[in-house]
Formats: C-alpha cells, sequence, structure tokens
C-alpha cells in the first residue's frame, strides 16, 4: 500500500538549510529522496517507535527523520529532519 509523503514546514525549511550548508548537497538530496521511497511504500516497517507506533524516527545517512504516519489517511508527514553525519 503506497502511503503520500509530505514534509511539514520545518522539516523542509531544515533541509533545505543542511542542503545549503553541505559541502555536497547531492548527498542530501539523495538521502531525501530514499526517505521519501521509503516511507511511501512501508512507513510501519522503518525505523523506531517514539511512544507510539505511527510516531517513528529513521536514520537515513546522513540524515535522521522524525515522521508521523496518518493510516487512515494514509500519509506519512515527515516532522523533523537533522544531520547526524556519517
Amino acid at each position: 500500500m503506497n502511503y503520500t509523503v509530505r514534509w511539514l514546514r520545518p522539516a523542509e525549511v531544515k533541509l533545505r538549510a543542511l542542503w545549503l550548508r553541505a559541502a555536497d548537497p547531492e548527498v542530501i538530496a539523495d538521502a531525501a529522496d530514499a526517505v521519501n521511497r521509503i516511507l511511501r511504500d512501508a512507513p510501519f516497517d522503518q525505523g523506531e517507535s517514539r511512544g507510539r507506533a505511527d510516531h517513528r524516527v529513521r536514520f537515513h545517512h546522513p540524515l535522521c527523520v522524525r515522521f508521523l504516519i496518518d493510516d487512515a489517511a494514509k500519509v506519512v508527514y515527515v516532522a523533523a529532519v537533522r544531520w547526524i553525519g556519517f
């Protein structure tokens, strides 16, 4: 079952800042694209739960994303992103 992946505004802003500061912006773009593909296909199978099954964290080097799953609407919301390095 495919989900729609939506980045909430604060996560978008942070991702853009990471991309602008990166020595190799393509690495950031590739990681974000991979996160989108992975979360679209099976979000409950990804990362680690954080208190509830629908609140999760996924590490995809060099990024870490925190996301929320709305299973009824089939939408995954990326709420936060941060740089974790390699």
